[in-house]
């Protein structure tokens, strides 16, 4: 049979539990009376507890106030505080908000670390067992409807740490919703108000469909899909650059599309093909980059682009600092994702 905790143990690990949940060092603890009272035990034995934690710079005694949380004791914490990343299925970790993510933990003066998922039979048991010793985490891409992100979800929400999805589906957890309606319209709006009935989205996924959310899903595929479903643009308007150069073959492709809209990591490729074929930007074809990209790209011109990185940044600072600074895990976190157009040079007004 083990032996029992002795009461002093039991005083001393509930208190130094709540100095490990205070948000600041003014953070006042129980005084020695309501200790005495809450475990029923002399105030001998409280003292015994408080003063290991005071030997120990955890708590601070002030004179005619009271106990509180030792500021060094605050900035170890703090400093110790280590966010966890996972992206789509573990086994992407770099991404255009990745780097987004690295800034904004930085700022607050956290630490993160890139979690990985492999095919290996103990990798999900190893991911739970890194995760234990981590602050937080942030999985982006989650999707509900993935039966194995969601049995690795329902784990870490049960580890009590805080936890964060980045997703188009609103879920049960802490959630950054990423509105693909909100972003269909602003892009469709866009395109409507300089001229242009029909958009064609260049991605390195292919033909649509493909398996949803399966190692990769850039922003558009998920506009398109929502476009497509209200009819606003035509069933082919999406491909990949290899299948644009052979669309070019047909004489007719700049009368059905004149905008295209791609991600910046593809912006190279697309405008070599154009150029191959003697198609100017914004001239001949308007291009729309999804974030934003390099003017010596364009010639100079400056691109326009979509972009959620401030409205991202945003959420994620809120998310940090209500779950993990102020320690609060009351209700559940929920913010929508924001997209905005900032306008350039690569798009030719047609109505003009």
């Amino acid at each position: 049979m083990a032996n029992p905790l002795p009461e002093y143990v039991k005083v001393r690990t509930f208190v130094y539990n709540l100095a490990s949940q205070a948000s600041d060092e003014n953070t006042k603890m129980p005084s020695e009376n309501e200790l005495c009272s809450l475990f029923s035990v002399s105030r001998i034995t409280v003292r015994k507890a408080l003063q290991a934690l005071v030997k120990s710079r955890i708590l601070l005694t002030k004179k005619g106030m009271g106990t509180f949380v030792h500021p060094d004791f605050m900035m170890n914490k703090q400093n110790s505080w280590c966010i966890g990343y996972l992206r789509y299925n573990g086994e992407l970790s770099v991404s255009h908000f990745s780097g987004l993510f690295a800034d904004t933990i930085e700022m607050l003066g956290l630490k993160y670390e890139l979690l990985f998922r492999s095919d290996m039979p103990d990798s999900e048991a190893r991911l739970l067992e890194t995760i234990r010793t981590l602050s937080g985490i942030v999985w982006d891409g989650y999707s509900p409807e993935e039966s194995s992100y969601s049995q690795v979800a329902e784990k870490i929400a049960k580890t009590g740490i805080p936890f964060l999805v980045i997703s188009r589906e609103k879920t049960a957890y802490d959630t950054i919703l990423l509105d693909s309606e909100q972003e269909a319209d602003a892009v469709a709006e866009f395109a409507r108000k300089n001229g242009h009935e029909n958009i064609l989205f260049l991605s390195d996924l292919g033909n649509l469909p493909y398996p949803k959310y399966r190692t990769a899903n850039p922003s558009y595929p998920a506009i398109w899909r929502r476009l497509r479903k209200d009819g606003r643009i035509p069933r082919d308007s999406y491909c990949s650059p290899q299948q644009l150069r052979s669309r070019l073959q047909n004489k007719n492709f700049l009368k059905k599309y004149s905008l295209i809209y791609t991600r910046r990591t593809l912006v190279r490729e697309v405008l070599d093909i154009l150029t191959e074929h003697n198609i100017r930007v914004p001239e001949d074809l308007s291009c729309l980059v999804f974030e934003e990209s390099a003017p010596q790209l364009f010639h100079g011109r400056i691109p326009a682009f979509v972009s959620c990185r401030e409205s991202m940044k945003e959420h994620l600072l809120n998310w940090l600092r209500r779950r993990i600074l102020q320690g609060d895990r009351c209700g559940t976190f929920f913010e929508k994702r924001v997209v905005r157009i900032q306008p350039g040079e690569t798009i030719q007004n047609r109505l003009k």
